[in-house]
């Protein structure tokens, strides 16, 4: 056989290997990202978020296929609102939250926790100690959750009152409000309010654990996913 039917066959087999190897590529290609939307719990980003900031910045969703796309509600009453009617597919919100939603006929579920336990406690400003009746005719800080209501209420309860025993004051961050003495306590979690007090207010707050109060000591924050999308993204 001459060397020009050899060069012959040697490219026509390369071009065969060539063509071989690209179906293959294209039989084993990767799937495509399944779009996931996760909204929050709170309208601002919070040291909750760190472990799927990092998960987005490492690659470590889209090595399991996932684009996840974080979104932020425009109030933390909202959360819910945006599972239920389907504008996210999963949730980071509280344990009351999911309830709530659930009692209102949202088809919503509960699919983990965040954390073990209730660390969620009313602050006063270091130095000035209250007790439960004490705060009766206060202003106290809240937020409009429903995590926020049933804590206070049944702290208020162990005490013998009920959340018309107090003044609520309703802002989209509570420590302000206290620092600017403009509430005479405020609610919120020690890792969050208790937090920002000591770094914004430079003091050690006062605290008063829920759970010393009449209030279980339960997981606040869950992971939740609308029934719908879970039934076709098992």
């Amino acid at each position: 056989m001459s060397n020009r039917w050899l060069s012959k066959g040697a490219a026509l087999a390369v071009a065969a290997a060539m063509w071989m190897g690209w179906l293959f590529a294209l039989a084993f290609a990767a799937p495509a990202l399944v779009k996931v939307t996760f909204v929050q719990e709170w309208p601002v980003a919070d040291g909750f978020w760190i472990p799927w900031t990092l998960g987005i910045s490492k690659g470590f969703y889209r090595d399991e296929g996932i684009d996840l796309n974080v979104v932020a509600p425009p109030t933390v009453a909202d959360t819910m609102k945006f599972l239920g009617i389907g504008r996210a597919d999963v949730a980071f919100t509280t344990v009351m939250d999911i309830i709530f939603a659930k009692e209102q006929g949202a088809p919503v579920i509960s699919i983990g926790r965040y954390g073990t336990g209730n660390n969620w406690d009313i602050f006063t400003p270091e130095g000035q100690s209250v007790t439960l009746a004490q705060l009766k005719g206060k202003r106290i800080g809240i937020y409009n959750d429903a995590w926020t209501k049933a804590q206070l209420s049944l702290m208020l309860k162990s005490a013998g009152m009920t959340l018309d025993d107090i003044q609520m004051v309703a802002a989209a961050d509570t420590v302000p409000l206290l620092l600017q003495k403009r509430v005479d306590a405020t609610t919120g979690i020690t890792n969050a309010e208790g937090t920002e007090i000591a770094v914004a207010g430079k003091q050690t707050p006062e605290f008063m654990p829920a759970t010393r109060h009449g209030v279980p000591d339960t997981p606040i924050f869950m992971f939740a996913g609308n029934q719908r999308w879970l039934e076709k993204n098992p």
